[in-house]
């Protein structure tokens, strides 16, 4: 299995956490030490082990891309499909993972958080994806030049999301911030991640 129910979406769960059990080579610090992943009380009580997100990182990383988009398919159901739930996009990897998100991006919406920028790049224009890049202190030059930009404050739990340098939510791993913790809800209302965006596509 490739894929998890979380957040009333499927998600796509890779190992946390620093090469080479990990695959969240940009992780800094704070991020190692206050990830959510690490927390044993989240409200969705997704608990998926390490095999489990080893098994399906292996896959993504050793199976054709048209063999991982079938297997994709069959399993979201109609639901979004919501990226990196645990762990980031493996280095090297990036434009395997963006082919694969634009072969689904026309029957099916996407959302996730990364720190991979290159991946983060290859995805910038592609309707029915909100990936966002998250930055920990983002520079001036980061919000002018970022569309889809998430603001991790670790105090409060909170991740402030900015579409197009407006501040659209606050959302957490718990609650969604003022939200409900549900991605389908969110986008078909365009709110949140999914904010200024329609059903088949960007609004802008």
């Amino acid at each position: 299995m490739l894929t998890y129910n979380f957040s009333n979406a499927r998600g796509i769960f890779f190992p946390a956490g620093l090469p080479p059990d990990g695959t969240c080579f940009y992780a800094t610090e704070a991020c190692l030490k206050y990830c959510c992943i690490y927390k044993k009380t989240l409200s969705h009580k997704i608990i998926i082990g390490y095999e489990k997100k080893k098994k399906a990182l292996d896959y993504f990383i050793t199976q054709p891309v048209r063999v991982i988009v079938n297997k994709l398919r069959q399993e979201y159901n109609n639901k979004i499909l919501y990226w990196f739930a645990s762990g980031d996009c493996p280095l090297g990897y990036e434009k395997k993972i963006a082919q694969i998100i634009r072969h689904l991006s026309p029957e099916t919406p996407q959302n996730g958080f990364t720190r991979n920028k290159k991946l983060y790049n290859f995805l910038t224009n592609e309707k029915n994806v909100r990936l966002m890049l998250t930055i920990e202190k983002p520079s001036f030059e980061d919000f002018i030049n970022t569309d889809r930009l998430a603001v991790p404050n670790y105090k409060t739990g909170l991740v402030d999301i900015y579409i197009k340098q407006k501040l659209v939510a606050k959302c957490s791993s718990e609650s969604c911030g003022e939200f409900e913790d549900n991605c389908t809800a969110c986008y078909q209302s365009g709110r949140g991640c999914f904010y200024g965006m329609f059903k088949n596509g960007l609004s802008y």
